[in-house]
């Protein structure tokens, strides 16, 4: 029995090293967030821990930096995010008290109270330098690989190589000399000048003007000759009520117009041949 109360003993002391060794301080209290099962909204799950700072130790202890959560009054959860994640949820949501601090809210069912740290045990930090790992007393990791992060920047192209320069290629022929001067040519005569030329016919497609004749011969037909056949018919057919060719209008006078043309030629004609005719017996 003694010796399960000395081991006990061992056990608590070990567990105040290592709790007095890494000291760490709650940065930002982001508030209550909704913790998803696939994937987890926190990807590391830690020790059980009943307040924020002891959750942060036991994250710090994995080699988490970033935001954690406290789930549930008791679980911890770890990521080395920057900031909360997750879609946010009520505070009422976040209802269980941590144990070790009365004043905090160690999440709820399927909630998570996330928040940031900072934690020092006396280690070396470590941050990103051009593609390396390198050691930094403000660094976020306490891995001496920054847990991945680091990746070498591409390695800028390299300037190409001065061209060589071309070979020298064969001289060119040396032009032969000039030979002695002729004989200077005469003077060409000057050219006669050029007969003027002659000048364009009017052209054919220029539009003539009408004359006072012109005017008369269509005022005649279209004012008169046209209006007089047309209404006339209509006259005839509808109020005189004639038909076929009884619609002319004096269609007697025009059927014998052509005899008494050829009876007034035939009397011009005798007058002049000397052989008149009278006018009746025509």
């Amino acid at each position: 029995m003694r010796l399960l109360f000395v081991a006990l003993a061992v056990l608590l002391a070990a567990n105040n090293i290592a709790a007095d060794g890494t000291e760490c301080t709650i940065v930002n209290d982001y508030g209550c967030f909704v913790d998803t099962l696939k994937p987890r909204t926190l990807p590391q799950k830690a020790d059980n821990a009943y307040s924020y700072k002891e959750c942060a130790a036991n994250c710090y202890g994995l080699g988490f930096t970033g935001t954690a959560g406290a789930e549930n009054g008791e679980e911890c959860w770890c990521s080395n995010e920057s900031g909360p994640v997750g879609a946010s949820a009520p505070q009422s949501e976040c209802d269980k008290t941590c144990r070790d601090d009365s004043t905090q809210e160690c999440g709820g069912l399927s909630r998570l109270s996330q928040f940031s740290f900072q934690c020092t045990s006396g280690q070396k930090f470590y941050s990103c330098s051009g593609g390396l790992c390198v050691e930094d007393p403000q660094g976020p990791w306490s891995d001496p690989n920054c847990n991945g992060a680091c990746k070498a920047p591409p390695s800028p192209p390299s300037p190409p190589g001065p061209s060589p320069p071309a070979p020298p290629g064969p001289s060119p022929p040396s032009p032969p000399p000039p030979g002695p001067p002729g004989p200077t040519p005469p003077p060409s005569p000057p050219s006669p000048p050029s007969p003027p030329s002659p000048p364009s016919p009017p052209s054919g497609h220029s539009k003539k003007k009408l004359g006072a004749g012109d005017v008369i011969v269509i005022i005649f037909f279209v004012g008169i000759i046209f209006p007089y056949f047309v209404l006339g018919a209509v006259y005839m057919k509808y109020v005189r009520n004639a038909s076929g060719v009884e619609v002319v209008p004096n269609y007697e006078f025009w059927a014998s117009l052509p005899g008494l043309i050829s009876d007034g030629f035939r009397f011009v004609i005798g007058k002049v041949t000397g052989r008149p005719q009278s006018y009746q017996a025509l």
